[in-house]
C-alpha cells in the first residue's frame, strides 16, 4: 500500500492506495498529476492524485513529501516478475471512487497448478483413483521418501502434472500404528496451509506404499540444488534475492502458524518454472524421528541436509544412559540456522562446506562449532555475510538468531536495495 503524509501535522492525506501485494516502487509524474506505483502483485497501477490529494495540497505544496511504502501483514508475499509488461491493461474505480489505470505484469503460475480453492472444494482430500503414475520408477529419492512423477486425471477437468511423495521408513522399530495415526495430522497441517511460497498439497493417494502418499504439482526446476547446478553462471544478483525473499517469506508464513520446518535444505527448497522458490517436506522428518526412526544424525535424510543442518541437532556423540537418549526436537531456531545456510547457497551457488566434497567430512567442523567459509565479497557483502553468521549463533552465548519477521525485512531490503 501507498500512504501520503502531511509532514508538519503528521497526519494522513487522502486514501490509503491498495495493491494485492507489497509495494516496491512509486513515481509521480512531472506535472503532479499522476502517481505510478508497482506492486508484488506483478502490476503497475497509475493513480489520478487529483482523485487522491486534497485540493489545497496540490495547488499550494510542492509534491516532495514522502510516499510511505507501508508493510503488509505476515501472510502477504513479494512476488515480483523478471518478465516485461504485457499488453494488457484496465482502467477501474476502487471502493472510494479512486480512478486506477492497470497493467498485469504477468502471470506468477500457472492457474491450474496453484488455484487450491477449486481444487480443494471440487475435489476430497482422497485422490486414490485419481492419480497415475508416469513410469513404474520413481524419479527422485527425497528426504523422507520416494517422488514419482504423475497426472492428476479428473473428468471435466485439465489435467495437472503432480509429483507424488512417499514416505519410506528405515528402521524396523519405527512404530507403523502410531505413524498411520499421526501422519493424517501432519497432513491436515499441510492442507491448511496455503501460501505462493509453500507447496500446495492437493491430497493424498495410496498405491505408492503403505502410507498414504502425497500429491502435489510437479515444480518444472526440481530442487534448489539442481537449479542452481544447471543455472548458477546465469542467474543475476536480483533472481537470487528474489529466491531468498521466496524462501524467507515462506518459512516465515510457516513460523507465523507455529508450524517448525525441521529439514530445511536446498533438497527440499523447490524452483518452479518461473525461476520462483517455495518450500515442501516440512514437520515429516520430524515425526518420523519422533516415533523411532534412524535419528537426524544417521539417517538418509541426513545425507542429504547435513551441510544445512543446526548443531544442536546432531546427536552424535550419545547419551550416557541409552535408554534415555537426548530429545532432539527441531525448533524455529534450527530452522533460522538452515536459512543461513541457504542464503549462502543461493547467492554463490555452491553449498554448504562445498569444499568438503563427502557428506561424512561434514560432520567434524559442524560438531566442532566451525561454520562454512566466507566466500569472495564480490558474491557475499559485508552486510550479508554478517546476517548469515546472526543466523548461526551458537546456542547458549546470549546470541539471537533472526526471526521470521527479520529475515524477511533483511532480504525485501536487500532486493529494494538492487531495483
Amino acid at each position: 500500500m501507498c500512504r501520503f503524509w502531511d509532514t508538519t501535522t503528521s497526519a494522513q492525506i487522502g486514501p490509503t492506495l491498495q495493491h494485492d501485494q507489497w509495494v516496491l516502487c512509486v513515481a509521480i509524474s512531472a506535472d503532479g498529476d499522476h502517481l505510478a506505483s508497482a506492486g508484488c502483485d506483478e502490476k503497475i497501477r497509475i493513480w489520478s492524485l487529483k482523485d487522491i490529494i486534497p485540493t489545497a495540497y496540490l495547488n499550494d505544496t510542492p509534491m516532495t513529501g514522502p510516499v510511505d511504502v507501508g508493510s503488509r501483514t505476515s501472510h502477504d508475499t513479494i512476488q515480483p516478475h523478471p518478465q516485461e509488461p504485457q499488453d494488457s491493461q484496465t482502467t477501474k474505480h476502487n471502493d472510494a471512487g479512486t480512478k486506477t489505470t492497470e497493467m498485469t505484469l504477468g502471470q506468477l503460475a500457472p492457474e491450474t497448478a496453484w488455484n487450491l480453492r477449486d481444487i480443494r472444494s471440487r475435489f476430497p482430500d482422497d485422490l486414490t483413483g485419481s492419480v497415475m503414475r508416469t513410469g513404474e520408477d520413481p524419479i527422485v529419492s527425497g528426504s523422507y521418501g520416494d517422488i514419482y512423477r504423475g497426472t492428476f486425471h479428473v473428468s471435466g477437468w485439465p489435467s495437472i502434472e503432480v509429483a507424488v511423495k512417499t514416505i519410506r521408513t528405515y528402521s524396523a522399530d519405527v512404530d507403523d500404528h502410531n505413524l498411520k495415526k499421526k501422519l493424517p495430522r501432519e497432513i491436515r497441517i499441510w492442507l491448511g496451509l496455503e501460501h505462493i511460497n509453500i507447496l500446495p498439497l492437493f491430497g493424498t493417494t495410496m498405491g505408492f506404499g503403505r502410507f498414504p502418499a502425497m500429491v502435489c504439482p510437479w515444480q518444472e526446476n526440481g530442487t534448489l540444488i539442481s537449479y542452481l547446478e544447471r543455472r548458477n553462471d546465469s542467474l543475476t544478483t536480483r533472481e537470487r534475492l528474489l529466491l531468498l525473499v521466496d524462501v524467507a517469506t515462506g518459512l516465515q508464513y510457516l513460523h507465523s502458524l507455529f508450524v517448525v520446518h525441521g529439514d530445511l535444505s536446498g533438497a527440499n527448497v523447490l524452483v518452479h518454472g518461473n525461476g520462483r522458490a517455495c518450500i515442501s517436506d516440512f514437520g515429516l522428518s520430524t515425526l518420523l524421528t519422533e516415533l523411532g526412526g534412524s535419528t537426524l544424525a544417521t539417517s538418509y535424510q541426513a545425507k542429504v541436509t547435513l551441510r544445512w543442518i543446526a548443531p544442536e541437532l546432531l546427536d552424535l556423540q550419545g547419551s550416557e544412559n541409552e535408554d534415555d537418549p537426548p530429545n532432539v526436537v527441531p525448533t524455529s531456531q534450527t530452522d533460522m540456522y538452515s536459512f543461513g545456510g541457504i542464503m549462502l547457497h543461493i547467492l554463490t551457488g555452491k553449498m554448504p562446506y562445498h569444499y568438503y566434497p563427502r557428506e561424512g567430512q561434514v560432520v567434524h567442523p559442524i560438531l566442532k562449532g566451525e561454520i562454512p567459509k566466507r566466500p569472495n565479497a564480490a558474491l557475499v557483502t559485508d552486510h550479508r555475510w554478517l546476517f548469515i553468521q546472526q543466523c548461526w549463533a551458537p546456542v547458549g552465548t546470549g546470541q539471537l538468531r533472526p526471526s521470521g519477521e527479520e529475515i524477511v525485512e533483511f532480504t525485501r531490503h536487500e532486493l529494494a536495495s538492487i531495483i
